[in-house]
């Protein structure tokens, strides 16, 4: 059920190969964090699971798993922005035509798309950053602080979603007579 994938519609969960690639992934001082990692303590528990995890993370990691749940073009939530917040190298899932290449290029993450969990995990372990990778990191961090501390910037992008979501909703709905 987490690993299903939808070609038609470009949508592939990625579930199980996070899982899969985290388990393959074996580095000394490796943390493995999320619901499945930790029965102990869920973190729908907590009172702020966000910053309990930002809090847990800032600065404890040199690279940061921020694969999301399914893999869709113009799908983003907040684990890639957490990985430049904790101050880690991204480990992104994102094809060609993913939006996330709108805001962060291919230099400051770690995009495992199209390598199975394997090859994934060889990845991840074979990572060393070099000066390039380095100013690349740094100026997508500066980059994305400048537009999530923009209001306007903001605003212009719930719109843009409020737009989108209308659209595709408009798109679904039978015509209806004037």
């Amino acid at each position: 059920a987490y690993a299903r994938v939808w070609p038609e519609q470009q949508v592939e969960g990625l579930s199980v190969y996070r899982t899969d690639a985290a388990r393959l992934t074996d580095l000394p001082g490796t943390l493995r964090e999320g619901r499945g990692w930790r029965p102990d303590a869920k973190r729908q528990a907590l009172a702020d699971w966000h910053l309990d995890k930002l809090a847990a993370l800032d600065m404890r990691t040199r690279v940061m798993a921020a694969y999301e749940n399914t893999h869709q073009h113009a799908y983003i939530s907040e684990k890639l922005f957490d990985a430049f917040l904790a101050g880690a190298m991204p480990v992104y899932y994102a094809g060609p035509g993913h939006r996330v290449h709108e805001l962060v290029p291919e230099a400051a993450m770690i995009n495992t798309c199209g390598l199975d969990a394997a090859q994934a995990a060889e990845r991840i372990t074979s990572f060393t950053p070099d000066h390039a990778c380095a100013e690349a990191w740094l100026e997508t961090a500066r980059l994305l602080q400048a537009r999530f501390s923009n209001p306007d910037a903001i605003a212009a992008e719930r719109r843009r979603i409020a737009d989108a979501v209308a659209n595709a909703l408009e798109s679904c709905l039978p015509l209806m007579p004037p």
